[in-house]
C-alpha cells in the first residue's frame, strides 16, 4: 500500500522514504473531479482540485492505477474510427490525425500521457479540451477532460518550472515526467 487517503492504492513499488514526497492524481468521476495530493510515509495534502468531465458510462474494469510518463503542450489527436463517424454526423469531417491547435483538436493544449502498467485496450485519457462546457458532465468516450488553464496550472506543477514551460507554448512539444506521479482512477 502507497498512501491512505480513505483508499488503498495497490503499487508494484514501495513508499516513498519519509524524507521523499511522491504525488498522486485521483480522478473520482462520481463527483466529476480529479484531485492532486503530495504524499509521504506519513501524511498527505491536497495540493489541488481540479473539475472534470468524465465517461458517459461507468468502467466495468478501469486501469486503477497507472504513472504518469509524458505531458504534451499542444498534441495532435488521432481520433478513433467510432469518433470519427459520430462526428459526421454532426456534419464534421475529421482526418485520421489532428494537427495541434486545430479548432477540432479534442485533446485541447495539453495532454497526460499514462502508463497503466501493462493494460492497453480501453485506455483512458487525460487532457485539456477543446470544448469546456463539457467540463462537470458525464459526457466523454474514455477521458477526462480538464479545463486547459487548469491542464496547464497541473503541468507547470509537475514539471516544476513554469516559467520554462509557458515559454514553450508557441510550439508543440513532449516533455518527460521526472517525478513519480501515480493515477488513480475511481468509478
Amino acid at each position: 500500500m502507497f498512501f491512505s487517503l480513505g483508499i488503498s492504492v495497490e503499487t508494484s513499488w514501495a513508499a516513498a522514504p519519509e524524507d521523499q514526497s511522491g504525488f498522486v492524481l485521483v480522478a473520482k468521476f462520481a463527483q466529476r473531479k480529479m484531485e492532486f495530493f503530495r504524499v509521504n510515509a506519513q501524511s498527505q495534502e491536497l495540493v489541488h482540485s481540479y473539475p472534470i468531465a468524465v465517461p458517459k458510462k461507468s468502467l466495468k474494469n478501469p486501469p486503477a492505477v497507472g504513472r504518469l510518463k509524458e505531458i504534451w503542450v499542444n498534441p495532435p489527436w488521432w481520433p478513433t474510427e467510432k469518433t470519427k463517424q459520430d462526428r459526421l454526423k454532426k456534419g464534421i469531417v475529421l482526418p485520421d490525425k489532428v494537427k495541434p491547435r486545430e479548432p477540432n483538436n479534442a485533446m485541447g493544449k495539453i495532454k497526460f500521457l499514462i502508463d497503466w502498467q501493462g493494460r492497453t485496450a480501453r485506455v483512458v485519457r487525460l487532457h485539456g479540451t477543446n470544448e469546456p462546457k463539457s467540463i462537470g458532465q458525464r459526457i466523454t468516450r474514455n477521458c477526462v477532460r480538464l479545463h486547459n488553464e487548469d491542464a496547464f496550472n497541473l503541468a507547470g506543477f509537475i514539471l516544476g518550472e513554469p516559467e520554462i514551460f509557458l515559454a514553450n507554448l508557441k510550439n508543440s512539444r513532449i516533455f518527460k515526467v521526472q517525478k513519480e506521479i501515480v493515477v488513480r482512477l475511481e468509478n
